[in-house]
């Protein structure tokens, strides 16, 4: 067994580095030019961004991690006779894996017999992320520090990004392009398609409009369903999806299925675009395929539901929940039941079931139970059932935006107005976006307009593109 050691580089919150068991090092931020800060520990990601939406004629800096930050680190490791793997940012646009080797080398002065292997990971971001996830998961699998070290180093060579960015003043500032080409391309609405691959970033060409430099992302990737390309052809469906070719997506999905026919979720959705397309015979045949891969897997059978209910198949959707139903009840434990029932409309059995379940259930069963209370009528009820799980247990950004609506749909604004922001407080939440729009809401309804418009100029800074919000920009406009 050995110890993982990253830096912030990959972008990995620190409530999933500690799921993980993995320690990160901290890259440092400065948002005047002098005063630098830990990132991750002493500021939040979310916070660094936000002061870049707030003020877009500033400059943040970065620097990278300290010999003395992986000393420290690397140390207390090799005092307690523990292997190390770390993986660095890449070499070819940060010292950091200088700064690592030469912490071991002077760990290793006191501690000889240690262990300690450094991988320029080639990698940043989402690329680093994932070669410290499937790290874990050869550690957690009972693989040797060299078995993993083998494996990574062969993996790093298929990592690749392509990107684009709304405007190029970062781009500018950072020395990237010039001045003068910067600026025309800007007025032009000409996009740079950005490559990062082997550790640094090369051009991928150009393209005018964001929706062009989409597609030619695209037209320079293709589907490789082997063992090693699995998480690169569910990323390359889905952005073929999300630009509207869905006869793309669904042949990517195809060649999945055909190499791993097992591959539940690839046969789930393609089903679902292909709903989507009014193909409802084509689609349960997939839908039956993923439910026959994993016939007890009750989360397949809600997603299968929700997706024939989006798109007016109801009766399809209910049958593979029945089916459940149908057979012997003693097999389904009370969360399951309780949650079949919920998405069958069958709230007094819901609520039965989930109050039998939610105290080993989780955040979702608060979430279902609570939920039931308010398909009952009860938001009061349902309000203490979000109320108690917050207090109780881990905090939970999906159920503070659920607590957040719950008290808007009871008409107490202020204490919807708490919630959705002690949500927002929540490090790492995956509920930002529905969040900061709540939040926005809870201020009109408090007749706050002011905050309300601030609150919405910093969303569509992020979300430009949502139409729900730009129509409640125009209202706000009025007020």
């Amino acid at each position: 067994m050995f110890d993982i050691i990253t830096d912030s580089a990959c972008d990995l919150t620190l409530d999933t580095a500690k799921q993980l068991q993995i320690e990160v090092v901290p890259f440092y931020v400065s948002l005047d030019g002098e005063h630098y800060r830990k990132e991750g520990k002493e500021i939040a990601v979310r916070d660094f961004y936000q002061f870049m939406v707030d003020n877009p004629s500033a400059y943040p800096k970065t620097s990278l991690a300290s010999i003395e930050d992986f000393e420290q680190a690397f140390r207390a490791h090799a005092a307690a006779g523990r292997d190390v793997l770390c993986l660095v940012f890449t070499s070819k646009m940060s010292g950091c894996v200088g700064s690592a080797r030469n912490a071991r080398d002077l760990v290793l002065e006191d501690f000889p017999d240690a262990r300690i292997e450094v991988i320029d990971s080639a990698a940043a971001t989402v690329t680093e992320s994932t070669m410290v996830e499937n790290a874990v998961a050869m550690r957690d699998a009972g693989c040797t520090l060299d078995e993993t070290v083998t494996w990574l180093e062969a993996e790093k060579a298929t990592n690749q990004i392509f990107f684009t960015v709304g405007n190029l003043d970062y781009l500018i500032k950072g020395g990237r392009i010039g001045k003068v080409t910067g600026r025309a391309a800007n007025m032009l609405g000409i996009k740079p398609m950005i490559l990062f691959k082997d550790g640094e970033i090369f051009s991928g060409g150009v393209a005018r409009g964001r929706q062009k430099s989409f597609e030619k992302a695209l037209e320079q990737s293709s589907p490789r369903p082997d063992a090693m390309g699995y998480d690169i052809n569910y990323y390359l469906a889905t952005a073929y999806y999300r630009n509207g070719q869905v006869d793309k997506a669904i042949h990517v999905y195809q060649a999945i299925t055909d190499l791993k026919p097992g591959e539940k979720t690839a046969w789930y959705l393609k089903g679902t675009m292909e709903l989507e397309q009014g193909s409802t015979d084509a689609a349960k045949a997939d839908f039956d395929k993923a439910v026959e891969a994993a016939p007890n897997d009750y989360d397949i059978r809600i997603d299968i539901f929700c997706s024939c209910s989006k798109y007016g198949q109801d009766d399809l959707g209910k049958s593979y929940l029945e089916n459940v139903l149908d057979g012997d009840r003693k097999r389904i434990s009370d969360f399951d039941l309780g949650r079949i029932s919920y998405y069958l409309g069958d709230y007094e059995q819901a609520r039965t079931s989930l109050e039998k379940a939610q105290e080993n259930g989780g955040a979702e069963a608060a979430s279902l139970l609570g939920q039931t209370y308010e398909a009952l009528g009860d938001y009061n009820y349902a309000a203490s059932v979000y109320n108690t799980y917050l207090q109780n247990k881990t905090p939970d950004a999906s159920l503070y935006n659920q607590l957040g609506l719950c008290k808007l749909k009871g008409g107490d604004y202020e204490a919807a107005l708490a919630a959705f922001q002690a949500g927002l407080e929540v490090e790492g939440n995956t509920a930002t976006q529905s969040l900061m729009f709540n939040e926005l809401v809870a201020y009109e309804y408090l007749g706050q307009y002011d905050k309300a418009k601030l609150a919405m100029d910093q969303y569509l800074a992020l979300y430009p593109d949502d139409e729900k919000a730009q129509r409640e920009a125009v209202f706000l406009q009025t007020r």
